[in-house]
């Protein structure tokens, strides 16, 4: 036997071989194809009455070396011969046919019955072209309309009981004759007269039947031709089997092996043996043909028959034979699933019964008959017995053992050797004994078969099929690999270097490698990277030899790839340079790659080239980062942002999904417009530099213009950073899910996903509408050592430096320029500091925000100037030390004494923060901070060491005393009101003496208050901290001004730190009591001072009128003499000096608004001297139906004028002990001012 059939199956041994020819050249291959998928359909055929179905096997190319084994086997004879072929007149139909003869004579010993189809031609054998007329064309179609309808009737006869009987009857060259009437009922034509080619050539030729179709779309019948054919053969079949059933033993026939005809020369014919092989054979052939007629039960009893007598005589090799028969005939019986007719296989998405498929392949593996426990597969349970002869799953092994023993007996036998160990195995995966399968496909490489480069390639394809079907992978893959490199071997003539790259492709998966690069990298290590990198780099050759070289390109971009950890520097150098010298001639692209046969290879992505090791989303500058306005976060807050009330319910309203994961955005914004980066740490793992070109990002949300950039990343290089930028064009959020590069020719969409050493497989930003961009300068000088951040966080991108004297004041200008493209419609400044000097720095800083206002919007490329007020806050006032007095006087001076004479300079750190936005950010509330660093120092100029507060020469004024120190190193003059004017010398200390109107005072508010404090056109927003009223108005009326000539500096004295007594202010104050003193009938006025004698007896009339807006209760008016022993200090005790005559204190229940009272005493004095008196009224004051409108109305003060009368006010004291508290109702107490002197002398006679 020269071939080797590698698809033998135990089933084969039941079929009927058919072997179909394309004859001639006109058919084309594909028609053929067509119609040989149709011939292939028709596997079994129902026996009509007979309860038999026959199985066929079609085969296109059979030798006629192993037809000649048919007597060996049966199931090895060409029964039927089925040709087709194509042509257009007599002449080309005369060749198909010869051709059709000569294929009929090499298998005439054997064949029973044959078909010739022929296309192209009329169905009554006429060629197409004497049909002319349209008539006739029309008369054809009904024709053919008609037939359609006799095809239809016949097809109904053809299983009626008559036509079984007619069948059966006739014997094969009757069958023929009636066959050959076929076509001509068939073609339609009821005109006796009208000859037909068929029948002329059925009648010529050998028993052969012709069949004409014009075209394939009208070979509706050919299903059923062939049926008629293969019941045909059915019954030339049965015959012989019945007439070997009734063969005498007078007229045995030796059945031979082609090899064993020329050794029965010489043998005696009549011994025992000879005949016991004789009739052995015969009941061996006797069960094949059994087998064939759908009997097998019956074969099997054939088989041992045949069996117990070929062993008797040592028939070794048709001992095999009946042992092959018998396990084949066990294996129909066993497993009849497997024999069934084609059905539609399971879908396994459906639902299936996992622990029923675990079953079925326990009780298989035990032996257990699969057809007892399930159905077959064309929904007809399996017979429920067994016929007794029939073997166990066991021991259609064992037989099959003694099949392939008995056979590797004879050498010639060796390829029925390798078939039946080819069957073995097939009936071991049916019992899935996988391991015993292995065994028998071991048994096939041992045997010694001469064959051909195709034989050898059938069979180690045939191997790797098997071998895949046992689950031995890595072995089938070996033997695919093995095969494909036989396919072109150089000895081939025509190398098939697509059927090596097929072969290939599928070896992959058996060495642990897939084509996928995402399943690749992330499935466990499996193989050996060696054995992958060989297979793969002789699948790129194939590719490459098979002349597609974007599948090379795109196989060698996988390899570099994947195998890039397991290369050497020089494996690595080595693929990268084929690669680009691959990809100058056909770029590598990112899209999936479609092959003829379809398969699609995924797109290989060179995320190693370089290794991403971090992605990072780089925010923008903190000056250009948005943020939401304040005033906007009610209004604007998004769902998220909202919190509110929490309601649980177990209810669930469609469907939940928990596992959805999604990607948290980052902390921060990208603005539309502007320009957005992304920082890529590489490294690059080749051994040379590594190019790579028309890097850029991958987007989706936002539309982005990418910009592509070049980078050269140095070999080995452990960290390298690449930035990649874009700028989105409109507002949404912004998914970056990857890059794109451009490397050895191969451009790759890189996903994040696919790189595992990041740990974010997305990354998504908000992107805001666009916002204007404004460029910050400042006339002052730039601080030499600018933080890079404010203190609240925000980007310094301006600095300025000011050095002032405290008390003086600086314009400041701020420049703002648009550079961007939308225009600035809101800017707005704020101050922060230190919380130390926050309370100063409203004093310090100040703007007018209405000014700033009236110059927006501001377009693009424009800029505008802000002025900001610098005032040199007086802050060493703050180091006056006030536990130390050294008064004035006696009780009316307040001292601050000083560590130093001069003072070091102070420093204060603030930031000034411009918020502005424009343009559709400004409309979504969205803004853009930058902030200037301001240093601000302040140097020492003149500081206010002492003050208070004296009595002028009248009731309506007074002296405020300041000592000013000179802290700086200069010389300073000072400029006061009045035109008062002194030179002060570095650290020295001079005193000066500035008049002051007593007036009414505005009443103390308890309460803070937000207001605009006005200085000097520029408006700030501050917090008066309880508003000292008195404070505020003394400090208006009080002017002091210094210049430095030595620096052009001039400046105003602070008086913000100095705190007024309660004493001081009453002196400030206007009295509401008007006192009238008359000494010995004379106004009292200080500048002549009444003198008396020692022991002259001295009038005092005093008369008191209630000025208040109030009326006095329990008034009381108390005096008192006293002497002043100057050094600050008075002696109340002179008792001894003085008497007074009369009541010194006298009670009044009520004293009404503008009246008076008088009251008079005597005075004498026993000393000479200055006596002074202390005259005070003190009373319970009752607010009158008119004074609060009073109060409300005194909004602004005004000096008050001198009383023309000789009256005059007093000192006042209240109950209140601090300054700065706010006026009562209370108890009040007001001394008599200015205060009364008497100067007493010696007596005139002592004088004298």
């Amino acid at each position: 036997m020269s071939c080797i059939d590698y698809s033998q199956t135990a089933e084969n041994h039941q079929c009927l071989l058919i072997l179909v020819k394309h004859v001639g050249t006109q058919l084309h291959n594909k028609t053929f194809l067509y119609l040989w998928e149709r011939v292939r359909r028709v596997s079994t055929v129902h026996i009509p009455n007979h309860q038999r179905t026959i199985w066929l096997r079609y085969k296109r190319v059979y030798p006629v070396d192993n037809n000649e084994w048919g007597d060996f086997q049966a199931h090895r004879k060409v029964l039927g011969i089925i040709c087709v072929g194509k042509c257009r007149n007599m002449k080309e139909f005369e060749e198909i046919f010869e051709n059709y003869k000569k294929i009929k004579e090499d298998y005439a010993s054997t064949i029973f019955n044959s078909r010739l189809i022929v296309f192209g031609m009329n169905r009554d054998g006429t060629p197409m072209e004497e049909i002319h007329s349209e008539e006739d064309q029309n008369q054809r179609s009904q024709t053919s309309c008609d037939l359609s309808d006799t095809d239809t009737s016949s097809k109904s006869n053809a299983s009626s009981p008559d036509c079984d009987k007619s069948l059966l009857d006739n014997s094969p060259s009757s069958t023929i004759d009636s066959d050959s009437s076929l076509p001509e009922r068939d073609s339609g034509n009821n005109n006796p007269e009208l000859p037909t080619f068929s029948r002329t050539v059925s009648k010529e030729n050998t028993g052969a039947e012709v069949v004409f179709y014009p075209d394939t779309e009208g070979t509706i019948d050919l299903e059923e031709r062939l049926r008629e054919l293969i019941i045909s053969l059915f019954f030339v079949l049965e015959g012989k089997r019945l007439d070997r059933s009734f063969e005498r033993t007078e007229k045995l026939q030796m059945l031979c092996a082609p090899f064993e005809k020329r050794d029965l020369q010489g043998i005696d014919t009549d011994s025992k043996a000879y005949k016991k092989k004789c009739t052995g054979r015969l009941r061996k052939h006797l069960a094949d043909l059994c087998l064939q007629a759908g009997l097998p039960g019956e074969a099997i009893l054939h088989y041992q028959t045949s069996l117990d007598i070929l062993k008797t005589v040592n028939d070794w090799l048709w001992i095999g034979a009946c042992y092959e028969g018998l396990s084949s005939s066990s294996v129909i019986l066993t497993y009849p699933q497997q024999t069934g007719s084609p059905t539609l296989r399971r879908n396994l998405s459906f639902c299936v019964k996992r622990s029923k498929s675990k079953m079925d392949e326990i009780k298989s593996r035990t032996g257990v008959p699969l057809h007892i426990k399930r159905s077959i597969s064309n929904g007809y349970d399996g017979i429920g017995t067994q016929p007794k002869s029939c073997l166990d799953p066991d021991d259609i092994i064992e037989k099959y053992k003694e099949a392939i023993m008995q056979y590797s007996k004879s050498k010639a036998a060796a390829v029925i050797e390798m078939e039946a160990s080819i069957k073995a195995c097939r009936v071991l995966i049916l019992q899935r004994k996988y391991l015993q399968a292995s065994d028998f496909l071991q048994n096939v490489m041992y045997i010694n078969v001469q064959s051909t480069n195709e034989d050898k390639i059938q069979r180690y394809s045939t191997l790797a099929s098997l071998y895949s079907q046992i689950c031995f992978h890595r072995k089938a893959a070996f033997y695919r690999r093995i095969t494909a490199l036989q396919s072109v071997n150089p000895q081939v003539a025509q190398p098939n270097w697509y059927q090596c790259y097929t072969l290939l492709l599928q070896a992959l998966d058996g060495y642990g490698v897939t084509m996928d690069p995402r399943q690749f990298t992330k499935n466990e290590p499996c193989g050996w990277p060696v054995l992958q990198m060989k297979v793969l780099q002789e699948l790129i050759f194939s590719a490459k030899r098979m002349g597609n070289p974007q599948l090379s390109v795109r196989h060698m971009t996988f390899l570099l790839h994947s195998m890039l950890d397991h290369m050497s520097p020089q494996e690595r150098r080595d693929v990268a340079t084929t690669l680009k010298s691959n990809t100058a001639r056909c770029e590598g692209i990112p899209q999936p790659l479609a092959t003829d046969s379809g398969i699609i290879f995924p797109p290989v992505s060179l995320t190693k080239l370089p290794i991403v090791k971090s992605f990072k989303l780089i925010n923008v500058a903190g000056h250009c980062c948005p943020v939401k306005l304040p005033s906007s976060t009610n209004v604007t807050s998004t769902k998220s942002d909202c919190h509110g009330l929490f309601i649980y319910t177990p209810l669930t309203f469609g469907e939940v999904i928990y596992d959805e994961k999604v990607p948290s955005k980052v902390d921060f914004r990208w603005v539309a417009g502007d320009v957005c980066e992304v920082h890529l740490e590489v490294y690059n793992p080749m051994p040379d530099d590594l190019h790579v070109t028309q890097m850029s990002l991958l987007t989706d949300g936002v539309d982005m213009d990418v910009f592509p950039i070049n980078a050269e990343i140095p070999a080995e290089s452990k960290h390298h950073l690449i930035k990649l930028s874009g700028i989105p064009k409109t507002s949404s959020d912004l998914n970056i899910y990857g890059y794109v590069s451009h490397v050895y020719g191969v451009r790759s969409h890189c996903k994040l996903k696919d790189i595992p050493y990041l740990h974010n497989v997305q990354h998504v930003i908000e992107v805001v509408p666009a916002l204007p961009h404004i460029q910050v300068s400042t006339n002052l000088p730039k601080a030499p050592n600018s933080p890079p951040k404010s203190l609240d966080g925000k980007d310094i991108v301006a600095s300025a430096v000011a050095v002032l004297y405290a008390g003086q004041s600086v314009n400041w200008i701020v420049t703002i320029n648009n550079i961007g493209s939308q225009k600035v419609e809101m800017l707005e400044l704020s101050l922060s500091c230190k919380t130390e000097h926050r309370r100063a720095l409203q004093k310090v800083v100040l703007w007018n925000q209405e000014a700033i206002n009236c110059q927006l919007p501001l377009k693009p490329d424009e800029s505008t100037n802000i002025p900001v007020s610098l005032n040199g806050y007086n802050y060493f006032n703050s180091d006056l030390d006030y536990s130390d007095a050294s008064s004035f006087t006696p009780t009316h001076s307040n001292t601050a004494t000083s560590k130093s004479s001069t003072a070091p300079k102070k420093s204060i750190e603030a930031t000034v923060t411009i918020s502005y936005s424009g343009g559709p950010g400004y409309r979504e509330s969205f803004c853009r901070q930058c902030a200037i660093s301001l240093h601000f120092e302040v140097l020492p100029t003149v500081t206010v060491q002492r003050w208070d507060v004296v009595p002028g020469g009248s009731y309506d004024r007074c002296f405020l005393l300041f000592d000013l120190l000179n802290q700086s190193g200069h010389q300073i003059e000072v400029q006061y009101t009045d035109g008062g004017h002194i030179i002060i010398e570095p650290s020295q200390c001079r005193r000066i003496g500035i008049p002051f109107t007593r007036c009414h005072l505005p009443e103390q508010d308890d309460q803070c208050v937000v207001k605009k404090a006005t200085t000097c056109d520029v408006v700030c927003p501050v917090v008066i901290e309880p508003v000292d009223v008195w404070k505020m108005y003394i400090f208006n009326c009080i002017d002091i001004r210094w210049s430095i000539p030595a620096v052009n500096a001039t400046g105003k004295v602070s008086l913000d730190n100095i705190v007024w007594g309660t004493s001081q202010m009453n002196l400030m104050k206007l009295s509401p009591i008007k006192w009238t003193v008359v000494v010995n009938s004379q106004f009292f006025d200080v500048t002549n001072v009444p003198q008396v004698t020692v022991g002259e007896l001295t009038s005092l009339h005093i008369t008191m009128m209630n000025a208040d807006n109030v009326d006095a209760y329990q008034a009381e008016l108390n005096i008192s003499c006293y002497q002043d022993l100057g050094c600050g200090s008075s002696w109340y005790s002179t008792e001894q000096q003085s008497s007074i005559i009369g009541i010194r204190s006298l009670k009044i229940d009520k004293l009404a608004q503008g009246n008076s009272i008088s009251h008079e005493c005597h005075l004498l004095f026993y000393h000479s001297g200055v006596y002074k008196f202390d005259i005070q009224c003190a009373y319970q004051r009752q607010p009158s139906k008119t004074s609060r409108t009073t109060a409300s109305k005194c909004t602004t003060l005004s000096p008050v004028t001198k009383m023309k009368d000789n009256s005059y006010g007093g000192d006042g004291s209240t109950s209140q002990a601090a300054a700065g508290e706010p006026v009562n109702l209370g108890r009040t107490s007001w001394k008599c001012t200015p205060i009364v002197l008497i100067k007493v002398l010696e007596s005139r006679t002592h004088h004298l």
